[in-house]
């Protein structure tokens, strides 16, 4: 309990620090909360009643904390529960990122196989409310058995694509990371293909494969450019065995923070973009 609590507060801290820098494109449920932490509204009664995918979004990284724990899932369940309620208050959100948090777990161990992976969250999903979930999963494994493809999955199912409701979102992550587990770029671009919500689906998708097949699995072309100031993303390989020896002995390892003037001018800039693009797919050919 006393980890869980811990857990809360720094994840709140965080939200707040994060909304406080005008961050673009929050989704309703976490922007509520992030401006109610703001104020002071204490974390267990900040989130909105929602469905939304934001807490199925940062579920993935839990996932792969808890890979190797010896609890039967049980910290994973608390720290995912903890995790969607802070800004998503519907039990929905919480099943749909327990099932991206065993999936990612999953992956991490290097557990690939579509059977497999999907019993297990089938099993971590044994409340009687998680029944429509756990059939949405039943219909992506059998649609992966039959060989089809996830632009073939989704368009059956959400013609105009995976929405931000999590029961659209995370059926098609799934079969995306499933379906390619080994092959980073097109997993992801198997849910660009499909329309819809595509930054948040992606973002579940490329989290889970990424799980499975590391820094090294991501091709350089796509981490070139990538501006990260705390310097994450910098000898790799020796902070990866830095992370985990810690993990190991159970020492706390602390992410750095991006300076608060940095990320608002981050966040700024990232907003122009955003709108320039928005603005852009009005016009010909796109409108």
């Amino acid at each position: 309990a006393g980890a869980g609590e811990a857990f809360t507060h720094e994840l709140s801290h965080g939200l707040r620090r994060w909304i406080a820098a005008l961050p673009a494109g929050v989704g309703l449920a976490t922007l509520h909360a992030g401006l109610r932490l703001c104020v002071s509204v204490p974390p267990d009664r900040a989130g909105l009643f929602s469905a939304g995918n934001g807490a199925a979004m940062r579920s993935a990284i839990i996932g792969v904390a808890c890979a190797w724990d010896t609890d039967n899932g049980a910290r994973l369940a608390d720290l995912v529960s903890r995790s969607s309620r802070l800004t998503h208050t519907d039990p929905k959100a919480t099943y749909g990122a327990i099932a991206v948090a065993v999936g990612a777990a999953c992956f991490a161990r290097h557990e690939i196989g579509a059977v497999g992976v999907l019993e297990k969250i089938a099993a971590a999903l044994s409340e009687p409310g998680a029944g429509e979930l756990r059939e949405l999963l039943q219909v992506v494994g059998e649609s992966i058995e039959a060989g089809e493809t996830t632009e073939a999955f989704a368009q059956m199912r959400y013609p105009r694509g995976a929405s931000g409701y999590v029961y659209q979102t995370v059926p098609v992550a799934l079969h995306a990371a499933l379906s390619y587990p080994t092959d980073f770029r097109a997993a992801v671009r198997s849910v660009l293909a499909c329309g819809g919500d595509t930054d948040t689906v992606a973002a579940i998708t490329g989290a889970i494969v990424g799980a499975n097949v590391g820094t090294n699995g991501v091709s350089e072309d796509l981490r070139r450019g990538i501006w990260e100031p705390t310097g994450l993303l910098k000898n790799v390989e020796a902070r990866e065995q830095t992370f985990a020896a810690a993990w190991q002995t159970g020492t706390t390892q602390n992410v750095v923070y991006v300076p608060y003037p940095v990320a608002l001018a981050r966040n700024a800039l990232f907003a122009v973009i955003v709108l320039y693009h928005g603005f852009r797919r009005l016009l010909p050919p796109y409108g």
